[in-house]
């Protein structure tokens, strides 16, 4: 009966029911064999009550192991959920606020939305802005299936990925490139800043270069640098609007026209960077040795609206030199920061 009762995995019930049964149907020949029935009782007894509790504990052990199954699966569904959750958060949020608001959901423990709304709580701070538009987009704007698709929408969209691989927080109005660099020392974001407008002209130089005279795009890149709000200026649901209020993005916006001045046109080109007063001032503090060149709109007869103390505009040229003075103090200060990150980390 118990060898039975082992392969029926019956329940606790069931194999009871069973086993009483079986001695049921053997009673008679316990009678007949003269047995003390009181050792049979007390057998049967103790046989019932054996199996019984194999039988509970069997099943307990079953629905615990079932029930921690549904345990790690529920935290597995909830890992992806999570996953998942975030990857659409990154697909709508420049890839630095994307960072800002995962580090305030593991330091603080916040659900998405609080984290999204501490990471864009409008702030003011010190920022490098960069401002790149396409020249002649108007009239080129014409050729839709050429222009547009196969230069203007790529180009924009490498313009974005490198302000992005420089830790820029990039905005698009129509045809133009706005970045700005925050949350940084002043040291840092305009190194940071130089270097992606190095790699806006060097990636625009490279795609001229790749594609049909029809699709090539010609592009300044202007460089300014002060303080300004930056954050989350409209509602919290899908009319987030994540950019920068300020002197600099206003002065960007003003030097972007002046720079279509026929009087400039046979001094500035495409292979130089275009820097306000405050930033020519911040980029030679980091890079003394760094070839600036200063170019008088007053001489020139150029005013600046609504900017009259913009007397000057200041050249920083993409040439050999500038290039390896700021790629060699660019990548030591990452070092510096790295190293400085890993001791931070073996200290933790």
């Amino acid at each position: 009966p118990a060898i039975s009762i082992l392969l029926a995995r019956d329940s606790a019930l069931r194999s009871a029911a069973y086993l009483t049964a079986v001695y049921a149907a053997q009673w008679h020949f316990f009678v007949a064999a003269q047995t003390d029935m009181q050792f049979v009782v007390s057998a049967a007894l103790v046989s019932i009550v054996v199996v019984t509790m194999f039988r509970v504990r069997i099943v307990a052990e079953v629905a615990g192991f079932v029930a921690e199954q549904e345990k790690l699966q529920a935290q597995k569904d909830l890992i992806e959920s999570q996953m998942e959750l975030n990857q659409e958060i990154k697909a709508f949020l420049p890839a630095e606020i994307y960072e800002r608001v995962i580090d305030q959901r593991t330091r603080k423990k916040t659900t998405v939305l609080q984290a999204m709304d501490e990471a864009l709580r409008p702030r003011l701070k010190t920022v490098a802005c960069l401002l790149s538009d396409i020249r002649g987009f108007t009239q080129k704007s014409k050729d839709l299936h050429g222009f547009i698709y196969n230069g203007a929408i790529p180009n924009i969209r490498i313009c974005t990925e490198t302000v992005e691989a420089y830790r820029g927080i990039p905005r698009l109005i129509g045809d133009a490139v706005i970045a700005y660099f925050d949350d940084r020392s002043p040291e840092t974001l305009i190194r940071d800043a130089l270097a992606c407008g190095f790699a806006l002209i060097d990636a625009n130089r490279q795609w001229n270069a790749l594609t049909p005279p029809s699709e090539n795009v010609r592009r300044f890149v202007i460089l300014t640098f002060g303080e300004a709000v930056v954050g989350n200026i409209g509602g919290q649901d899908s009319s987030r609007e994540i950019t920068a209020l300020g002197p600099p993005i206003n002065l960007a916006s003003r030097l972007d026209p002046v720079t279509k001045e026929p009087a400039l046109a046979e001094i500035l080109g495409p292979e130089s960077l275009i820097l306000s007063r405050t930033a020519a001032e911040a980029a030679r503090f980091c890079f003394r040795d760094l070839h600036v060149v200063e170019i008088s709109l007053v001489a020139l007869g150029i005013d600046v609206r609504d900017f009259p103390e913009e007397t000057s505009m200041f050249l920083v040229p993409c040439d050999a030199h500038n290039t390896a003075l700021l790629s060699f103090q660019t990548e030591s200060h990452n070092e510096e920061a790295t190293s400085a990150t890993d001791s931070k980390e073996y200290a933790q």
